[in-house]
């Protein structure tokens, strides 16, 4: 999997005595940051940017994980109650820190706060692709998160990908379909999961 390790911004500030007086054998090794958590898989758009998920993030998913009319389109439909979210949160972030965990999830930065998530899910269940999952906060709704945060993950992690929605879902199947370039699998529609429905989208590895 090839993820960005670090990313590196520099900040031209024009008539900075203190950037103009900064010691040219000062060295940079940008090998010290990797332990820092922010920066690890860390990638960025013009207008979105997404970091591991921690704990704390909790906080910012609650608007999507207690709304009903959110939550009626995840798994079986039922909103978390806060110590729930907080739980899954947390797992989450640990699963970030394992070498070997089957999943990843990041926190979906945009102006204004936390978004919301994206994640993926590896081979697992006798599936050979990576399955991908998006969610985001109504009050970020309608700003093309999801599709911005979904292609940065889809170029860094490579594919092939698949992707279940519930099939009342439009808006969903719309992003996959119109945005990002999935095909909807004929053979796998209204497939019983994640204690509902589902169909399935495919997408093959670039070329």
């Amino acid at each position: 999997m090839r993820f960005l390790k670090i990313i590196t911004i520099g900040l031209a500030l024009s008539g900075s005595s203190s950037l103009m007086a900064m010691d040219k054998d000062i060295q940079y090794n940008p090998k010290q940051d990797l332990p820092l958590s922010p920066y690890k898989n860390f990638m960025a758009s013009e207008n979105t940017m997404l970091r591991p998920l921690f704990p704390e993030d909790y906080k910012a998913l609650c608007p999507i994980y207690t709304n009903a009319e959110v939550v009626k389109y995840f798994g079986p439909g039922i909103p978390l109650t806060i110590e729930e979210i907080k739980k899954q949160a947390l797992a989450r972030a640990q699963r970030n820190d394992c070498q070997k965990s089957l999943a990843y999830h990041w926190a979906i930065l945009a102006h204004g706060g936390i978004a919301g998530s994206v994640s993926i899910f590896h081979p697992h269940d006798q599936e050979e692709r990576t399955e991908i999952f998006y969610c985001i906060s109504p009050a970020f709704g309608g700003r093309g998160l999801a599709t911005a945060a979904s292609r940065l993950v889809i170029e860094f992690v490579g594919g092939p990908f698949i992707a279940t929605v519930h099939p009342k879902n439009k808006a969903s199947m719309a992003i996959l379909e119109r945005k990002l370039g999935f095909k909807r699998d004929l053979n796998r529609q209204n497939v019983e999961k994640y204690g509902t429905v589902r169909d399935y989208f495919l997408l093959n590895e670039k070329e």
